[in-house]
């Protein structure tokens, strides 16, 4: 977690980078696997702004060069920024606090994916995302579409 502290702390030197090391490592051994996750996410919504552009302009910022194909398999994070499990994180992240901005979002979440999933923060059926390519069904969640089968 310090080493993605310092990342965000890069792009944005008001971040409190110790906060953030505390609240996300806090009892995280005794966590399972999307727990720590979710704690994670906590911590990021307890120390990035409030305004959600410039939060998730600062989460874009910190992110690792992106990568495609094979080069994708690293998950750990990297030196020069943000990649790999981190990113579930700040998907959890934007998907709590982009529903008002949900293009914002999308935008962001696109930034991910091109160094981590991007999956869980998607599904969202609550995201008003007016002229969405997604097909919804009874307001849940995206129905299949054709080219894939299943969600």
């Amino acid at each position: 977690m310090h080493a993605a502290a310092q990342q965000l702390q890069r792009v944005w030197p008001a971040f409190d980078a110790p906060r953030f090391t505390a609240l996300s490592v806090r009892g995280l051994e005794s966590l399972e696997l999307k727990a720590r996750a979710m704690q994670v996410a906590d911590a990021l919504e307890a120390t990035l702004p409030d305004d959600f552009a410039q939060a998730a302009g600062i989460l874009e910022g910190a992110l690792a060069p992106a990568e495609s194909g094979d080069s994708m398999a690293g998950l750990q994070l990297a030196d020069d920024g943000l990649k790999g499990w981190i990113l579930w994180s700040a998907g959890e992240y934007v998907a709590r606090r982009g529903l008002a901005r949900p293009e914002r979002a999308l935008q962001a979440l696109h930034a991910f994916t091109q160094r981590f999933t991007a999956e869980f923060a998607i599904p969202r059926s609550s995201w008003p995302i007016p002229n969405s390519p997604l097909p919804r069904s009874g307001g849940g969640p995206p129905t299949p579409a054709p080219i894939c089968g299943a969600w």
